[in-house]
């Protein structure tokens, strides 16, 4: 799992399953929203509550298998989100600020002369989330 750490004022930490989890059950537990934004889209549902919201960030592949019936009876609800206005500053805020730490997210490095194994990596492997090439 993966911890994702925002800010003091946030009470319980979340976590990003690797790896897709069972529904969250009907008694409530899970979180309110999942944003979506590495292909992970299964994970999501699986630790959304019922009734709560997954959000799908970018532009992924045309088609894909989605668990309907997971959906409805969960009545979990989809919402899109490609462009982002406005938010570059926002994010580059955060990030120098310290606020978010996104250093757990960089999975693999590589240096310039294996760019090869680095693409075969990033396309392949599951554990992947950013692949690093450093030209140095």
């Amino acid at each position: 799992m993966l911890r994702v750490q925002v800010t003091s004022d946030v009470t319980e930490p979340y976590f990003l399953p690797t790896a897709a989890p069972s529904p969250a059950p009907a008694t409530g537990s899970g979180v309110d929203v999942s944003i979506e934004c590495s292909g992970a889209l299964r994970a999501a549902i699986g630790a959304t509550r019922v009734g709560g919201v997954v959000v799908l960030v970018g532009q992924g592949p045309d088609d894909v298998p989605l668990p309907i019936i997971d959906l409805i009876a969960r009545e979990i609800e989809m919402r899109g989100s490609f462009r982002y206005v406005n938010m570059y500053p926002t994010a580059v805020n955060l990030l120098a600020s310290g606020r978010i730490n996104v250093k757990p997210l960089i999975t693999h490095r590589f240096p310039f002369e294996e760019v090869a194994r680095a693409f075969e990596v990033a396309h392949s492997s599951p554990e992947a989330i950013k692949v690093i090439v450093s030209i140095d």
